[in-house]
């Protein structure tokens, strides 16, 4: 009996859940997904380890008479349902593609199983036959990005016959298969569909339903403990929180020196006009920021607006290739080409001899050659450099300026062309635009303000004549440019810095002084909101110039992250200076951080699958979840802090009152990241055919709500420590959601989620998840690497974070228990 009763009790339950999270996580540093799936998720040994977890699970129920409080049994039972849907599903499921070209059919599909360790392949008769009548890939306009793709089929099942349109979010279902579009040939005519035959999934949804219901019901179940911190704290802040929750120039011509001095006006004009760039219509505005960021990192050059240097660089290119602006970085590249220079940016003229050849060519056609994973440091950024190059040229020569419409936009997707462009494809045409556009470009080099207007208008009618039902409207643009000009974000990252030190700052005064001061307690409050009131309207501005949800790259998720943060700080967290302060510089950190990589910030479209109903609630409300763990985080720290001067202050109830506030945070994070994993698990399921993939992002999302579980059950195994166990595992579990987000997207980059950037991206915090890798592989060369390539500011960091914990360790017990 007694090994029954060790075999259900919590602590082998979170001792065998360590085990589990540590070999999911070793997963994910293998290097295909196949790898990981025959190393570890099909081993037997993996399904026991979900089988012994199960049996804990289900013994935990009877053991802690779980099964009286109907909300947490609820949550317990659907984990149990889920597990069964899945076992189900590996036993009696299989997936396959179905390739066929136009005009094809096929009564067979090729399913690839993982049996014993080993890949099998075999055909399996559908039992009814599938004929493409046709695929059709529609393009954003003027552009190769694929909008959607469609595969027009006709299913044939004896006598019975219907035609199906299977596109990415809408699947066709029959007699228990489900076929999803998944890709297609390089020429268009053949489409490639997924198949999955799952029995399991209706028995995975319904835990879904069960685990999300008993969630929300916790939150209002009297004898939960949610509830019990609830009334501690005060029920007024949680309530609120769930409430709201190439041409010739005229004589008129002016001098380079006297058009930089007059250019501002005309600049602006400039900036209005329309061009086409990466399937959008967009003003002149947002691709003159775009090049310039790409080409010197900055959005103004030697006291000129972005605006005015484009601009500078049509008019007047001698004088703009001599301007070192292109950003060049590193110096070794600046000694190859011969150059001495102690600035980061080079001119144009830099990397051309005197007949005019480039002088990088070799070396980047070299970088080039080289497999991405064997390409070091300066190839990348070679390569990176010739791409900078590169604008610059298509700037000078013109061709990145798409701003002419042929007479027949539908026969080519409404594709827009550049001058260069439309003199191959329309002569005649092109004499007529060329025209506007030449007298255009005198007015602007004279600064004839009125004659650029009236040359201006004439673009915009032509394009609006030709072109009309892809124009934006006049209000999207006037938003568009005023979204560039304030750039809201980079403004709002000091004043969050700023306001989150002041108050972190105040708030342990206040409570090292056991004192408050209401009216400044209140000031930071009103300032935070005015502030995300800002953030909030910038957010409401990018979606409506993007027409899509402010969250589906990095630059938006991270922009997001950081609103979820400052939201719940100020909602939740507003009556605690210290809290709001920690919420308040993690926010800013956030923007800075997108800030300081350079993430691209550029509005694009959105690729296929993304156009879901989905996204909105997937990543809304997982990217929520983050918000709070960024809270807890930086408050679980600021407590450890409270608990290494216990014994020199009275502290207590201030630890105690941080305590609760960090435990419904998570908690409340915690619901958040699950419905959040939930909803993307539909989402896969409904774009591509499975639930679960074991992609990286969804294993490192499975691995974050594990950790949490582990530290709100803590303080059932240690409950005389209860307030240190919830602050230590705030500050130390929160390394889990940094995986999540930039260790799959930056370091892993590998996977459905990944945002595929290069690795030389977020380097001051890959050296953090590179000894995870190299721990969990026993590669020391790879811990050794990754210890010294640790910047000093977070050494410093983790320097002071390791003493906080040795000195709050000794002071973890109170005189009685919390």
């Amino acid at each position: 009996m007694k090994s029954l009763d060790f075999l259900s009790s919590l602590k082998f339950g979170l001792l065998v859940l360590l085990i589990f999270i540590l070999y999911q996580a070793k997963a994910t540093f293998y290097p295909t997904e196949l790898d990981a799936r025959l190393s570890i998720y099909s081993s037997w040994w993996f399904a026991f380890i979900i089988f012994v977890l199960s049996l804990n699970l289900l013994g935990a129920l009877f053991k802690y008479k779980i099964y009286k409080k109907i909300p947490i049994f609820m949550i317990h039972v659907s984990v149990l349902v889920v597990v069964l849907g899945a076992a189900v599903t590996k036993f009696f499921g299989f997936e396959g593609v179905l390739h066929l070209r136009d005009g094809q059919e096929s009564s067979t599909i090729l399913v690839r199983q993982i049996e014993n360790g080993k890949v099998k392949v075999y055909r399996y008769d559908l039992g009814f036959r599938v004929r493409l009548i046709k695929f059709k890939v529609k393009m954003y306009p003027g552009s190769r990005q694929p909008s959607s793709f469609d595969s027009y089929v006709s299913i044939k099942d004896g006598k019975r016959s219907f035609d199906y349109n299977i596109y990415m979010n809408h699947i066709l279902k029959y007699k228990g298969f489900r076929f999803y579009q998944m890709s297609y040939d390089k020429d268009f005519k053949g489409t490639l569909l997924s198949v999955s035959y799952d029995p399991g999934v209706d028995i995975v949804y319904f835990g879904y339903f069960l685990l999300i219901v008993g969630l929300v019901l916790s939150l209002i179940y009297k004898k939960g403990s949610f509830y019990k911190y609830i009334s501690n704290f005060g029920k007024l802040s949680f309530l609120i929180m769930m409430f709201i929750s190439s041409t010739c120039f005229s004589s008129k011509a002016m001098s380079f020196a006297n058009w930089t001095n007059n250019s501002r006006i005309v600049s602006k004009i400039w900036s209005e006009v329309l061009v086409q760039s990466m399937g959008r219509v967009e003003p002149m505005d947002t691709l003159d920021l775009d090049v310039l960021h790409k080409i010197a990192k900055t959005d103004s050059i030697n006291g000129l607006n972005y605006n005015q240097v484009i601009l500078g660089m049509v008019l007047f290119p001698k004088h703009f290739q001599s301007i070192p602006m292109i950003y060049v970085g590193d110096k070794k590249i600046i000694s190859l080409l011969g150059i001495e220079s102690k600035g980061k940016r080079l001119s144009y003229d830099d990397f051309f001899d005197e007949k005019g050849r480039y002088k990088l060519k070799e070396i980047v056609l070299r970088a080039l050659s080289t497999p991405p994973p064997l390409r070091s440091a300066l190839d990348r950024d070679l390569i990176n450099l010739n791409e900078r190059v590169v604008v610059a040229n298509s700037v000078y020569t013109l061709s990145i300026f798409k701003l002419f419409p042929p007479l027949n936009p539908k026969s080519v997707n409404y594709t827009w062309y550049s001058p260069q462009e439309l003199k191959k494809v329309n002569p005649v045409l092109a004499m007529v635009y060329l025209k506007i556009f030449g007298k255009f470009l005198d007015a602007a080099s004279a600064c004839n303000t009125k004659m650029a207007r009236i040359e201006a208008k004439k673009i915009y009618n032509l394009q609006r004549k030709l072109s009309g039902s892809i124009i934006p409207s006049k209000l999207k643009v006037e938003l568009e440019i005023l979204y560039n000009h304030i750039d809201i974000f980079t403004k709002l990252i000091f004043i969050y810095l700023i306001l989150g030190i002041l108050a972190i700052f105040i708030g342990f005064y206040e409570i090292f002084k056991s004192k408050r001061f209401i009216k400044v307690d209140t000031t930071f409050v009103v300032l935070s909101a005015s502030a995300l009131v800002f953030h909030t309207a910038n957010m409401v501005i990018r979606w409506y110039i993007s027409n899509h949800a402010p969250w589906s790259n990095a630059y938006e998720s991270i922009v997001f992250i950081s609103w979820t943060t400052i939201f719940a700080s100020i909602a939740f967290f507003r009556k605690h200076v210290l809290a709001l302060g920690s919420g308040l510089f993690v926010g800013g950190v956030f923007l800075f951080v997108a800030f300081l990589y350079n993430l691209n910030p550029q509005i694009t479209n959105l690729v296929p699958v993304l156009k879901s109903y989905w996204l909105l609630f997937h990543v809304s409300v997982i990217t929520a979840s983050y918000g709070f763990f960024s809270v807890s985080f930086m408050l679980g720290f600021a407590n450890l802090i409270l608990f290494a001067f216990r014994r020199r202050f009275e502290l207590d109830m201030q630890i105690k009152k941080i305590s609760w506030i960090l435990y419904l945070a998570n908690y409340i994070g915690l619901i958040l990241l699950v419905m959040g994993t939930i909803f993307g698990s539909i989402w896969a399921n409904e774009s591509w055919g499975r639930y679960w993939s074991w992609d990286p992002k969804e294993t490192w999302s499975l691995i974050s709500i594990l950790v949490y579980v582990i530290v709100l059950h803590l303080r059932y195994v240690f409950p005389k420590i209860e307030s240190y166990t919830i602050s230590l595992g705030s500050f130390i579990s929160y390394y889990a959601i940094l995986m999540t987000y930039f260790g799959v997207n930056f370091y892993i980059s590998q996977g459905l989620h990944s945002y595929g950037q290069i690795k030389g991206a977020f380097s001051g915090m890959i050296g953090l998840f590179a000894v995870l890798d190299g721990l969990l592989s026993f590669d020391f060369k790879k811990i050794w690497w990754s210890i010294i390539n640790i910047p000093i500011p977070l050494w410093i960091f983790l320097s002071l974070a390791t003493l906080v914990i040795i000195l709050s360790f000794k002071n973890r017990y109170f005189s009685a228990n919390d």
